[in-house]
């Protein structure tokens, strides 16, 4: 699963990498395009200064007067005069020629621009039409991953629904192996207490002839040390277990409290069952008057009124018996639930879990949680159909009609653009596409690794489980080796008696809490219960 995230990743990020590409080579063609665009303006421009200066040179008026040899003020000229005129005019006349020649090589310029500017255009053409194949090519190799992620999705919920399956299968073996093992060591603690109380009437019998050692008080002190220790641990055990019964006292508290919330919402149903029942009453007198009405001529209009009246009623009192009915089920639930929680008292053992701090809620308990939530559910839909009969007379008390207004719709006609930037509207809307495929690439790659993650959950909570079963175990094994301890000091110790005997000793560490009348065994029961 790992390999194919990396691979989708990297792939997407190539295609990312070669679409920025592409971006930016159609922005620098953009920007290509329009500093030829700016030169093509300075030239025109340039050719416009020639051509007003070429038209002012034409229309200035000649200097000289050949014929009459005068100037324009009718002064007569000199021959030296009249040959310097002569040769600014054949200078201005070259001058325009020039100017001419300079016009003609500045069109055949921008002939060879424009010509220059349309080949680029086309290949911009080209280069756009590839690069639409390619997107193209691009978006359906996305379409193609984004089916392949939406398998591996589906896949992966089909995986959950069957993993799912297979820990509650497996969540039921382990509570019915739970109990059969909770059997198993009841039944052995019963034998062992059966045992120890035999071992004390021995024991009461053998105190008379034993004596004590020094040797085998040495060995009975390391013996005691070891026993104190692991009746400490036992302990513990119990006041964990007696923590665990708290809790489901504190779980019967709350399931009560439930009840009683329940029971207020039937008091409220039922007083606003009396509230209907009211109003059905004053109808009733409505109808009565209406037939007194009735008895009297050209009464057409009270009669109208009374048949709708009379249906209002029927409406009414099927509804008032609906709510009669369901209110009484209300009653039977609660009843039930109320003799489940008696029940749930008396017969509710703990389950202990992990230190003795959390509780495993039994399928007693997640039962009772499922009435009280669809008894609760039941209640605020007999609320809401109230509610619901409240508006309906609400209604037939204001019957105005309603106007409602119609807005005309004007359509606005597209602005014309160029060419160039309908193709750039173009790609931006494809990129976009491309950004919102990727998108949604990464909310598929997020919503794959929240379910690993929950995957990962549910192994944690089946590693928990079996730890909590192993540690059941190693309470097994510890009962087995107190019995050997009790057994190997049995053996050890035949010799002497007395209350500081090693078997004295034992049974001070054994019967803490006893007086001797066996008190202590009881206390010990009450605990382990």
């Amino acid at each position: 699963m790992s390999g194919s995230y990396e691979t989708q990743e990297k792939e997407s990020k190539d295609v990312e990498s070669e679409l920025q590409k592409k971006i930016e080579m159609l922005a620098r063609a953009e920007k290509k395009i329009k500093k030829k665009d700016q030169q093509i303006n300075n030239l025109k421009a340039e050719l416009e200064k020639k051509q007003q200066e070429l038209d002012s040179t034409k229309n200035k008026p000649n200097k000289v007067d050949q014929t009459n040899n005068r100037n324009n003020n009718g002064e007569e000229i000199n021959k030296d005069q009249f040959l310097e005129l002569q040769k600014e005019n054949e200078e201005l006349y070259q001058f325009i020629e020039q100017l001419k020649t300079e016009n003609e090589n500045g069109e055949k310029k921008l002939l060879e621009i424009k010509k220059k500017f349309a080949n680029q255009l086309l290949q911009s053409e080209k280069e756009i039409e590839n690069l639409r194949s390619e997107r193209e090519q691009y978006s359906k190799l996305l379409e193609k991953e984004y089916e392949k992620t939406q398998n591996i999705v589906n896949n992966n919920e089909n995986n959950q629904k069957n993993n799912k399956k297979d820990q509650e299968k497996e969540i039921k073996k382990d509570q019915a192996n739970e109990k059969g093992r909770n059997e198993n060591n009841q039944k052995k603690y019963e034998e062992l207490e059966s045992e120890r109380n035999n071992l004390k009437k021995k024991l009461k019998s053998k105190k008379e002839n034993l004596k004590e050692t020094k040797e085998e008080l040495e060995i009975e002190k390391e013996g005691k040390k070891k026993l104190s220790k692991k009746l400490q641990d036992m302990k513990r055990a119990l006041g964990a277990s007696s923590q665990q019964l708290q809790n489901t006292s504190i779980n019967n508290s709350q399931l009560i409290e439930q009840n009683e919330s329940l029971e207020k919402a039937k008091k409220k149903t039922e007083m606003k069952v009396k509230t209907l029942e009211k109003k059905i009453k004053e109808f009733e007198n409505k109808i009565e008057s209406l037939n007194k009405e009735c008895q009297e001529p050209n009464t057409n209009i009270n009669q109208k009124k009374l048949h709708n009246l009379e249906k209002q009623l029927k409406k009414k009192s099927t509804k008032l018996e609906l709510f009669e009915k369901k209110n009484l089920k209300l009653e039977n639930d609660i009843k039930k639930l109320n003799t489940t929680i008696k029940i749930f008292k008396k017969k509710t053992k703990p389950t202990t879990s992990k230190k003795g701090k959390k509780t495993i809620k039994s399928k007693n308990e997640i039962g009772l949680e499922k009435k009280v939530t669809e008894l609760s559910e039941q209640v605020n839909n007999l609320n809401c159909q109230i509610t619901d009969l409240k508006k309906s007379k609400k209604s037939k008390k204001a019957n105005d009609p309603d106007e409602k207004s119609k807005k005309s719709k004007k359509s606005k006609k597209p602005n014309d653009t160029d060419e160039i930037s309908n193709i750039n509207l173009n790609n931006t809307k494809e990129s976009n596409l491309m950004n919102k495929m990727l998108k949604d690439l990464k909310q598929t790659k997020d919503e794959n690794s929240n379910l690993l993650i929950k995957l990962q959950k549910s192994e944690n909570a089946k590693k928990k489980s079996l730890n909590e079963i192993n540690r059941l175990k190693q309470l097994v094994v510890n009962f087995k080796r107190i019995e050997e301890i009790i057994l190997k000091s049995i053996i050890l110790n035949p010799i002497t008696g007395g209350s500081s005997t090693a078997i004295g000793i034992f049974n001070n560490i054994i019967n803490q809490n006893d007086d001797g009348d066996g008190d202590g065994d009881e206390e010990k029961k009450s605990k382990k219960k």
